[in-house]
């Protein structure tokens, strides 16, 4: 299906920029990347911290061996801002350095600091970071033998600094506050952490610009069922049978909403926001658990969960009301882990010795319609018809996304923070480049496309039935007829099934089957208008054998002249095997001719061989550098999906798909997509294009479908080796009709023919003995090129046959 013929030029530049692109109530796109917008390698070890006023932070240390200052590389938001520790500090958290009030505080055990000495037994609590030089501050002292058998913890938010010492062995917890306008250390929690198997000690506050998590199951001699947490109110305690301590509790590092979730399977995710508590389920595989608990922003839920291999990291993530995670994928077996603040969600990618910083991308959505402009005003009227099921194309610096139109003409999806231009394969309205305006509410955006009114007719028919085909199997063979032009009354069509095959369901569209040929008639087609016509037939064991060719043709036509009649009439050819993987990918051009740039057609199937229903599948396709990313078309899916290509990679996601299990219902089961893309460059003798893909049902490991390979062979016919023989191969008569003979003089064995369109199609193969006549009669008129190998030796040549 040819929708996105040509690239039309830039019709709109949409800059989604910066901070207008937070997601808000939306999410993340499920195909979302880490990238670098706060690029930053650090040498040695990183350490960070999530909370504070947005701070992340990272520390990296002198080379080994060495002296040297500790670097810490604070993001502020907009790029990071690097400090020197001064050497010697003994500080007593991982993440001991904060900011508050727009200040850069220190937490260490030295007594004597810029010739400040402590008081006996004390400790100088906090250093202060102004103009590179760094400051004791006098009150904020604690006494040394608090830090005994202590794990301490520095969060800050827009409130204070607030210190958390865990006594493990005490069962207890201490937590202190700092504020500009007491300038010292307050004790103002005593009491017991929760001790849950799945966080470790020290993670028991949290911080969020206006509120602190405190998760411990008593504080201030009062038991709580839930949790505590402070704000500039106080202190305040929840007992709520909904939560307990064995939760996992996280805290939103952007509005303070409290989060708890089990890591189970099927776990209910619980909020609690100013008293409102809300609930949901949700379906979460933690076969694969680490330390590196869920993080929260701006009500999007992420967590990490590796394969068991380690090859394969998913960060999965949870949207507001959703039931099902989507799933970011990233391939490597470094040590990754995430964090969470005001300012996104951010990746700590380790690569020893260095480690690298990457922030993961907000997502807005874009809605609109697409639309045939009847009047000519740019303006969705009552007098516009819309285009339906139909994919538009959005190209971005980025990569390419991809949005199906619906039956009222309208799309919807999520982009990457980028400039993007939209585009289609029809003609734009002549008003179009002036008159299209693009509103915007929130973070969602919204362009309608106003479409060119056809002034002809023209029909176009379309066959994606070229994946293989299993021995005693039931296949569906589906065909699209498209309406190009003016809106017609009535389309005829006739399928042609091969005799060896048995039809034995069809279509509501489909009149009749007579002698294997299906015919039926399609009413009322609009603009753009597509069709699909569908059969399903039996490879019936007594009539087809494995290695046999069936064929099959579709013609369909209106009953008015049309504007081109070439591409009403299509055919294909293929191999019965015996059996196949039926989750895999194939390419509809195998053999390839060179100095030539074709488009390859790619089909990808996947089946459910599991035991429950398939709720969600994902395929990602690392595409091959000798293709063109900017000629994809998505041609044709069995079930409604999103599509993007980022970085090499084109995925489809096919949400709430519900794949039934192969051993309930085999028809239910199976879906596909299809797409096509034209390559690089011309090819050339030598080249080959392999390319396969992952499909992923729902959080399974996924299934690596085997390779599609595209090739222009080298001739093998070497002058040195057998310099006669390919020039004495002949196809007699040449033209020819219904059969045609092949002469090998010299040669005795048994050879293969295959025949293929000028264009480098395979449309079938045929074997036998040299000298014996071949059957072409379901070859219509033109002009084809035939491969024949001499299976003995592995010879060929290739030839052109005309046939009348």
């Amino acid at each position: 299906m040819n929708l996105l013929k040509k690239v039309i030029k830039p019709i709109l530049l949409l800059h989604l920029m910066g901070s207008a692109l937070q997601a808000g109530a939306q999410c993340y796109p499920a195909f979302g990347k880490f990238t670098t917008p706060p690029a930053l390698k650090i040498g040695y070890t990183p350490f960070y911290n999530n909370g504070s006023e947005g701070l992340f932070q990272v520390k990296s240390l002198p080379e080994y061996g060495t002296r040297g200052p500790e670097m810490r590389h604070i993001w502020n938001g907009s790029n990071w801002d690097t400090i020197s520790v001064p050497l010697n500090t003994y500080t007593y958290s991982s993440d001991p350095v904060q900011v508050y009030n727009r200040k850069i505080y220190l937490g260490c055990k030295e007594r004597v600091f810029r010739g400040a000495a402590a008081s006996a037994g004390k400790c100088f609590a906090l250093l202060r970071y102004d103009k590179g030089i760094w400051d004791t501050i006098s009150g904020a002292m604690l006494d040394t033998g608090l830090f005994v058998n202590a794990e301490a913890k520095f969060v800050s938010n827009n409130q204070g600094i607030y210190l958390y010492l865990d006594f493990t062995f005490k069962d207890s917890a201490l937590v202190f506050h700092y504020s500009d306008s007491t300038r010292k250390f307050t004790q103002i929690v005593r009491g017991k952490p929760t001790r849950s198997n799945f966080s470790s000690s020290t993670n028991r506050i949290y911080a969020a610009p206006n509120r602190i998590l405190l998760a411990m199951r008593q504080i201030n001699g009062q038991n709580t069922t839930g949790f505590g947490y402070i704000d500039s109110s106080g202190i305040h305690l929840v007992n709520d049978s909904n939560f307990n301590t064995k939760l996992d509790y996280r805290i939103d590092a952007k509005n303070g909403d409290i989060y708890a979730m089990e890591r189970k399977d099927n776990p209910e995710i619980r909020i609690y926001t100013n008293k409102l508590l809300k609930r949901y389920k949700t379906k979460l595989d933690s076969k694969n658990q680490v330390t590196n608990n869920i993080h929260v922003r701006d009500g999007v839920i992420i967590w990490l969960r590796p394969e068991s291999n380690a090859s394969l990291i998913h960060y999965q993530i949870l949207c507001p009301g959703e039931s099902r995670w989507k799933i970011i994928t990233e391939t490597g077996t470094n040590e990754k882990l995430i964090r969470s603040n005001i300012h996104g969600i951010f990746l700590v990618d380790f690569r020893w010795p260095n480690a690298t910083i990457y922030t993961l991308d907000n997502g807005a959505m874009l809605t609109g319609s697409v639309y045939i402009d009847n009047d000519s005003n740019c303006n969705k009227d009552s007098f516009d018809m819309p285009i339906k099921y139909r994919t538009i194309s959005l190209k971005g610096k980025n990569g390419s996304y991809f949005a199906l139109l619906d039956s009222n003409g309208q799309y919807e999806t999520y982009l990457m923070p980028d400039s993007l231009e939209i585009s289609d394969s029809r003609p734009l309205s002549s008003c179009a480049k002036t008159k299209i305006v693009i509103s915007k509410t929130g973070t969602a955006y919204s362009f309608d496309m106003p479409v060119k009114k056809p002034v002809h007719h023209d029909l176009a028919v379309y066959n994606y039935n070229f994946t293989r085909l299993r021995w005693n199997d039931y296949p569906y063979f589906q065909f699209e007829v498209e309406n190009l032009g003016m809106p017609a009354d009535s389309a005829h069509f006739t399928i042609q099934i091969d005799p060896k095959l048995k039809i034995i369901s069809k279509d509501k569209s489909i009149d009749s089957i007579r002698n294997n040929t299906a015919y039926g008639k399609l009413y009322n087609l609009g603009y753009y208008d597509l069709r699909k016509i569908g059969l399903r037939v039996w490879i019936d064991t007594a009539t087809t054998k494995p290695d046999s060719i069936v064929c099959h043709k579709l013609e369909a036509f209106l009953y008015v002249p049309e504007k081109d009649s070439t591409n009403n009439r299509i055919g294909h050819c293929r191999k019965v095997v015996y059996s196949y993987d039926p989750n895999q990918k194939t390419v509809d051009k195998e053999i390839l001719s060179p100095g030539q740039k074709p488009r390859l057609t790619y089909r990808i199937d996947f089946q459910n061989e599991g035991g429950d229903d398939a709720i969600d599948v994902r395929i990602s396709d690392t595409l091959s550098h000798r293709l063109n990313p900017e000629s994809i078309r998505i041609l044709s899916a069995s079930h409604p999906y999103t599509s993007a290509y980022l970085n090499r990679e084109l995925s489809f996601t096919f949400r709430n798909i519900h794949l039934k299990p192969k051993k309930e219902d085999e028809i239910l089961s199976r879906g596909y997509v299809i797409f096509s893309i034209e390559t690089m460059n011309n090819m050339n003798i030598g080249d080959s294009i392999t390319n396969k893909a992952n499909i992923y049902f729902d959080l399974n490991k996924p299934v690596i479908t085997a390779d599609a390979v595209s090739r222009v062979p080298a001739n093998q016919n070497n002058s040195a080796k057998s310099p006669a023989r390919a020039m004495e191969t002949r196809l007699y008569p040449n033209p020819a009709t219904g059969q045609v003979n092949i002469i090998i003089p010299g040669y005795a064995g048994q050879v293969e023919a295959g025949f293929y369109t000028s264009d480098g199609k395979l449309l079938f193969r045929q074997s036998g003995n040299q000298g014996q006549i071949f059957n072409i009669s379901q070859l219509s008129s033109g002009l084809y090129f035939v491969r024949v190998s001499q299976l003995a030796n592995g010879n060929y040549s290739t030839l052109k046959l005309l046939v009348e």
